[in-house]
């Protein structure tokens, strides 16, 4: 004999509170489309416990004039019932169809209970941003909830055409998360400041202006000017400039500026 009803498909994982639509079928023996005799009732079970529940569905037989298709509708928020982290059963009890009485599953479907694909890591939250992926990618933009951010020099298209396979830095995990939050700092993202950490372009003066220390900017200055076989000169930086100057032609300079933020720090 052949079945009255159609296998209970798989629906997917849903968020709480969002509807589940689906339509399901009734077959006599000869798999011809037949409405239900007597309706029965929708119900839905949860866990595979014993306690059901109507809570939210409607149940439209033979939906748009269809026989034997039905439409069923759950509004998960209509009863905490519905809850994250379970799996739930859609029944149909006490159908008649074709003259027989019919307890049967007609779909399944989930809340929030698949495991996500962990390829990333666990995210860190670094200068207060949010512990998610999309918080440490806003923050290492810039420290502007990302009105700073221009695609046409900061997106990753231009940045490279793939990211690539994360590899462990320093110790830390393979992942992109892993990657981001050694490139913030060596201390879970707690040290992470975007005020002068962050990617945009306007941190490299706060960076100078806080971070620069002046014994290895002095070492840098002597080594800039050992290299170039003494075609410069340095200007005594006393106003938080360098200022590289031909010995040939004293109109023609080259000024490094290390002043922002209110901070100075200069060579000796």
């Amino acid at each position: 004999m052949a079945s009255h009803i159609s296998d209970p498909p798989y629906l997917g994982d849903y968020k709480e509170d969002e509807t589940v639509h689906f339509l399901w079928n009734t077959f006599d023996d000869n798999n011809a489309s037949v409405t239900r005799a007597t309706d029965g009732t929708v119900q839905v079970y949860k866990d595979n416990g014993a306690t059901q529940s109507t809570a939210g569905i409607t149940d439209t037989e033979d939906f748009d004039s269809l026989t034997g298709l039905h439409a069923c509708t759950i509004d998960l928020s209509a009863d905490a019932f519905y809850e994250a982290g379970a799996n739930y059963t859609v029944v149909v009890a006490g159908a008649v169809v074709a003259g027989d009485t019919l307890n049967a599953a007609i779909a399944h479907f989930s809340i929030e209970n698949r495991a996500p694909i962990q390829a990333i890591g666990a995210p860190s939250a670094i200068d207060s941003g949010a512990a998610t992926l999309a918080g440490m990618l806003l923050k290492m933009i810039d420290d502007n909830a990302g009105a700073d951010f221009d695609a046409t020099t900061d997106s990753l298209e231009k940045i490279g055409n793939r990211v690539g396979t994360p590899v462990a830095l320093d110790g830390g995990a393979a992942t992109l998360a892993g990657m981001l939050t050694k490139l913030a700092d060596d201390n879970g993202g707690v040290d992470f400041d975007a005020e002068i950490d962050s990617l945009n372009k306007n941190s490299i003066t706060k960076l100078l202006a806080t971070n620069v220390d002046t014994v290895a900017l002095s070492t840098i200055i002597t080594e800039i000017l050992a290299r170039t076989s003494g075609k410069y000169t340095v200007d005594d930086p006393t106003a938080g400039d360098i200022t590289f100057k031909k010995r040939d032609n004293t109109t023609t300079s080259h000024v490094i500026n290390v002043t922002g933020s209110g901070r100075t720090r200069t060579s000796p």
